[in-house]
């Protein structure tokens, strides 16, 4: 795997492609990984048998571990589901329940229609001011425009421009953190698992995850991606943190979903706040920026496609004209 992270989804394609008319897959490697893409398979696991389907427990899989060290383990996706998680079960219905609210229609045209809109017209802004001989690295312009999103419907945060070029504490915390989290994890997948099978205080303690064991955690103190990981983390916590303890007492009135958290009174401590916002953003921030991402190269290199979806919406839309994304070289 770290010798193909600079071409990691066409590495996971080249494993499973032999087995591609296969309705599940069982990749190899020291952790099984099973793919499925037959739409009846997808249906059973997300919905038919959802409660049966949890997430590994950190002890069981070390990028968990990582994971919930990164982001907190209170956590939609840190938390376990079904009945044979009662306690974890709990909170995390309580916190889908009050997210829930964050996507209505009304509060959907209210606040995040009104924010991806103003958004998207400060990547047009930079856009415009592009010249068109000039390369343009549409996956760092989508993530700035997730993030600068996520940041005010999740948070509340509102007059971030990473979009601009301007620097935000808790984005580079939250970047750097992911990027030093998987380069920790790749590069030190040996001793991450070997360090659980070592008695303590060289492992863990019982129960505990290989995070917790002396040798590995001297070795995050000392190696490069270790600290950078720690230095991180400590920054998305102490700006999370004080954003949560400010907004107390002050969340009447507003719908961005710290807010609505705190609103519907289900008891979560400042730690849970946190946790739980922060998984959101990871949620709706990657994704939604790997995907834009996508579209833009597809409608670049399709310009076909392009010529029709500029059409719809000059129409649609009554705007004078759209921006030609084919004759821009892009990456």
């Amino acid at each position: 795997i770290t010798k193909n992270m600079h071409r990691i989804n066409d590495f996971r394609w080249d494993q499973v492609r032999p087995w591609k008319d296969s309705p599940v897959i069982r990749t190899s490697g020291p952790w099984a990984q099973f793919v499925a893409w037959d739409p009846q398979v997808v249906r059973h696991i997300l919905k038919d048998k959802f409660e049966v389907y949890s997430k590994p427990k950190p002890r069981q899989f070390p990028l968990t571990a990582l994971f919930g060290e990164w982001l907190g383990d209170d956590g939609m996706f840190m938390l376990g589901h079904g009945p044979h998680n009662p306690r974890q079960h709990r909170l995390w219905q309580a916190e889908r329940k009050a997210a829930s609210q964050i996507f209505t229609r009304g509060n959907f045209n209210a606040l995040m229609r009104r924010v991806f809109a103003t958004k998207a017209q400060r990547v047009a802004d930079v856009l415009a001011a592009v010249a068109p001989s000039d390369v343009v690295d549409m996956q760092r312009l989508m993530f700035a425009f997730t993030m600068d999103s996520t940041q005010e419907i999740f948070f509340g945060r509102e007059g971030v421009d990473t979009i601009g070029g301007a620097r935000d504490a808790y984005a580079e915390a939250f970047d750097g953190g992911h990027r030093a989290m998987m380069a920790y994890f790749l590069s030190n997948v040996a001793l991450l698992e070997g360090a659980a099978l070592l008695p303590w205080p060289l492992g863990p303690p019982p129960g505990r995850t290989s995070l917790q064991s002396g040798l590995v955690a001297l070795h995050m103190r000392l190696s490069a991606e270790g600290r950078r990981m720690i230095r991180h983390t400590r920054a998305i916590n102490r700006i999370s943190y004080a954003l949560v303890r400010g907004r107390r007492g002050h969340s009447a009135g507003r719908s961005d979903l710290l807010s609505l958290f705190l609103n519907d009174e289900v008891g979560l401590t400042d730690r849970q706040l946190v946790d739980t916002v922060n998984h959101f953003v990871i949620a709706g921030r990657d994704t939604t920026a790997t995907t834009l991402t996508w579209l833009h190269y597809l409608v670049a290199t399709h310009p076909d496609i392009q010529r029709q979806l500029c059409e719809e919406y000059v129409e649609l839309a009554g705007a004078l004209h759209c921006m030609d994304v084919a004759a821009r070289r892009s990456r």
